[in-house]
């Protein structure tokens, strides 16, 4: 079954789970194409970090990526994953590679193919993801994605 847009994406956030070097680049990307984005981490300092990235970043993207949205987007910070999560059409897992973490946001296992040490998270517990909602096109991305390191 192909996948389409929920008609009312435009209206909806993306959320970011971790606010880390990965997920302020991926917030400041969909900031950048006139996203809206609530970002989730449980640091309150890495929030507010992720926050400042993407104010200096946005518009240098813009130019780089040469988008011009119609629209601002907005830039949410959440403490909370429920009110993270609300309303988001699209939810983001940038937390750490560190299987202690990986499973306590899971409370099973993610297969991605980002980290070299991947395997590790494969048959960890039982999962809760139904595997035909994940996307994880990493491999596809990480080519484009060394290519804005320069931010």
């Amino acid at each position: 079954m192909a996948y389409a847009l929920p008609l009312d994406a435009h209206e909806r956030p993306v959320v970011i789970i971790g606010a880390g070097t990965l997920g302020r680049r991926i917030a400041t990307s969909f900031v950048a194409g006139g996203n809206d984005v609530r970002i989730f981490d449980t640091s309150a300092e890495q929030r507010e970090a992720a926050r400042d990235y993407i104010t200096e970043n946005t518009d240098d993207l813009k130019q780089k990526l040469s988008v011009a949205p119609p629209r601002s987007a907005d830039v949410g910070l959440a403490d909370d994953m429920q009110e993270a999560l609300r309303d988001a059409w699209m939810v983001i897992e940038a937390v750490p590679e560190r299987l202690e973490v990986k499973i306590a946001f899971f409370g099973a296992t993610l297969s991605n193919n980002l980290s070299p040490s991947a395997s590790r998270f494969q048959f960890v517990g039982q999962s809760l993801i139904h595997h035909s909602r994940v996307m994880v096109p990493w491999s596809r991305a990480l080519s484009w994605w060394s290519s804005c390191s320069r931010l």
